[in-house]
């Protein structure tokens, strides 16, 4: 699903209020996770990066959730939990570019299963 409208209209309040709205219900069955390309947009360049920002986004919100604080080894690669995704991206700036999307994927599984959840992407001004 897109939001398309102009500057200012109030697409990125939306996706705030959808994560907002799907963290505080009990009966939800996704995780939401937001990720905002805007501000970040002039230093996430190229693809590998991007899967890069997206899993470190998504361990930092599971980590603010206190859903996961600790370490972990997916794929022969340590993830080190915080709820600063930039903590997170240093620490997968060595992993190569077929093992990170490969890694993003896994731990998208993963935490599926270990939450009972979907995850939910909400991926503001890609």
């Amino acid at each position: 699903v897109a939001i398309i409208g102009p500057r200012r209209f109030g697409k990125s309040s939306v996706l705030r209020c959808v994560e907002t709205s799907l963290k505080t219900d009990t009966k939800s069955k996704v995780y939401p996770v937001y990720f905002d390309f805007k501000e970040v947009g002039s230093t996430i360049k190229g693809t590998d990066n991007v899967y890069r920002y997206m899993i470190s986004c998504f361990v930092a919100s599971l980590n603010r959730d206190h859903i996961f604080n600790e370490n972990i080894e997916i794929k022969k690669v340590q993830i080190n939990s915080s709820c600063d995704w930039e903590d997170v991206f240093e620490g997968l700036i060595d992993v190569n570019p077929v093992r990170i999307q490969g890694l993003f994927e896994e731990l998208v599984s993963f935490f599926s299963e270990l939450i009972g959840k979907g995850i939910l992407f909400l991926i503001d001004e890609y």
